[in-house]
C-alpha cells in the first residue's frame, strides 16, 4: 500500500514537472519580460536586463532583444557617442506591445536617418519619474537638439508637483537579487504573478476618493468650494511653471530644446464616439504654460481624432485587447512619428 501511495506520488510530481515546463516553454514566447536592475547612472529608475530576448502576446504581438544598456532601442549605445535626440517616457515610447521597429523611436529614425535619435522610454516612467531623471539623463546623454518627454497626463496635484520641484518623487525599485529575482526570471512565474494581481484589483474593493467633494455633506456653499477650486489651481499653475522651468533651465545647458507630446487618454462610448478622459482646459492650460518657459507642446489629441473620424483608425488597442484601450498600436506609434517629424522638419 505505501508502495502503491509513492508510486501515484511520483507520477502526480512528474506530471507537475512536465507541466511546469511546458508553461515556461509557452510563456517564453507568449509573455516574456525580462528582470529589470536599478539604473546605475539615474538616467531612469532601472533598466532590463541587455541582450535578453523579450516577447508579448497578451496586448498586441511582439518579440525582440533589449540593447545593451537594457533599453528596448533598436541600436546599441556607445560610450560618449553623439545623441541628437533624447527620448523619454513610459510604456508608450518603450512600445514592447508593437513588433520591432514599430516604435516611434525606430520610426522618427527611419525620417531622419541623418540625426542619432536615442530612446530610453521604460515602463512606469511617466511624467513626474522623468523630470526626476532629466539632470542624470541630459548629464550622460548630452543630446544637442532635442529631448522629448512623452506624457499621457497633464493634472498634477500638490504633493506631486512638490516632489518634482525636491527631486523626491518616489522611484520604481528593482528586486533582481536573491530568490524574488531567481524567479522572476522564469517566464511562466512571472506571468503567473501579474495574473493574480490583476484578479486582486478586479475583485478588490473599490476605494472611495477622498478628494470627491460632496456639497451636502460638508454643508459648504458652491460658490466657496469654486473659490477653493481656483485657488487650488492657481497654486499648482505657478507650480507646474516652476517645473517646467526647471527642466528647461537643465536643457539650456547643453543648447537642447524640450519637446513634451501628449497623448490624450481616450475612449469609445456606446454610439462609437471617441471621448476624452483628459479635459481640454488642462491641454490648453499646459500649452500655454510651455509657451511661456520656451518649451514646445504637441497635443496628439486632434490627429488621433481626425484619424478615427476620416480613417476609421484607432490609436490605442490590438486585436486580443478591448478596442481603442490600453497602449498605443503600430498605427498610434507613427502618428506620434508623424508629428515629431513635422514639427523638427518645420523647425530646423
Amino acid at each position: 500500500m505505501i508502495s502503491n501511495f509513492f508510486n501515484k506520488a511520483g507520477k502526480i510530481l512528474l506530471s507537475m514537472i512536465i507541466a511546469f515546463c511546458v508553461l515556461t516553454a509557452f510563456c517564453f514566447f507568449y509573455s516574456n519580460t525580462p528582470v529589470h536592475y536599478d539604473d546605475p547612472d539615474g538616467a531612469t529608475d532601472y533598466r532590463w536586463e541587455p541582450k535578453t530576448f523579450h516577447s508579448q502576446m497578451t496586448e498586441g504581438f511582439s518579440y525582440g532583444k533589449t540593447n545593451n544598456e537594457g533599453y528596448y532601442d533598436t541600436t546599441d549605445y556607445v560610450e560618449g557617442e553623439d545623441i541628437d535626440i533624447l527620448i523619454m517616457g513610459s510604456s508608450q515610447m518603450e512600445a514592447s506591445n508593437v513588433p520591432t521597429g514599430y516604435s516611434s523611436a525606430a520610426l522618427l529614425s527611419e525620417s531622419l536617418p541623418d540625426l542619432r535619435i536615442y530612446d530610453i522610454g521604460v515602463s512606469g516612467h511617466y511624467f513626474a519619474t522623468c523630470v526626476n531623471n532629466f539632470d542624470a539623463a541630459m548629464d550622460k546623454y548630452k543630446p544637442s537638439k532635442y529631448v522629448v518627454i512623452e506624457t499621457g497626463y497633464l493634472h498634477f496635484t500638490y504633493e506631486e508637483l512638490n516632489q518634482m520641484l525636491d527631486g523626491t518623487v518616489e522611484t520604481i525599485g528593482s528586486h533582481a537579487g536573491g530568490i524574488i529575482g531567481a524567479l522572476q526570471k522564469n517566464p511562466f512565474l512571472r506571468q503567473m504573478y501579474y495574473q493574480l494581481e490583476s484578479f486582486k484589483e478586479i475583485i478588490g474593493p473599490s476605494e472611495i476618493k477622498d478628494k470627491i467633494i460632496s456639497f451636502e455633506k460638508a454643508g459648504a456653499a458652491t460658490e466657496t468650494v469654486i473659490e477653493e477650486k481656483k485657488e487650488d489651481n492657481l497654486c499648482n499653475e505657478e507650480l507646474l511653471r516652476e517645473v517646467l522651468s526647471k527642466i528647461k533651465a537643465k536643457a539650456d545647458e547643453n543648447g537642447t530644446h524640450i519637446i513634451i507630446i501628449f497623448h490624450p487618454t481616450m475612449r469609445l462610448d456606446h454610439e462609437g464616439v471617441l471621448t476624452y478622459d483628459n479635459t481640454d482646459n488642462d491641454s490648453l492650460q499646459y500649452e500655454r504654460l510651455c509657451d511661456e518657459v520656451g518649451i514646445s507642446y504637441i497635443d496628439m489629441s486632434e490627429r488621433f481624432a481626425s484619424e478615427y473620424y476620416d480613417n476609421n483608425t484607432l490609436a490605442y488597442g490590438f486585436t486580443n485587447t478591448s478596442v481603442g484601450l490600453g497602449h498605443l498600436n503600430k498605427k498610434g506609434q507613427k502618428m506620434m512619428a508623424d508629428e515629431l517629424y513635422k514639427y523638427i522638419e518645420e523647425n530646423k
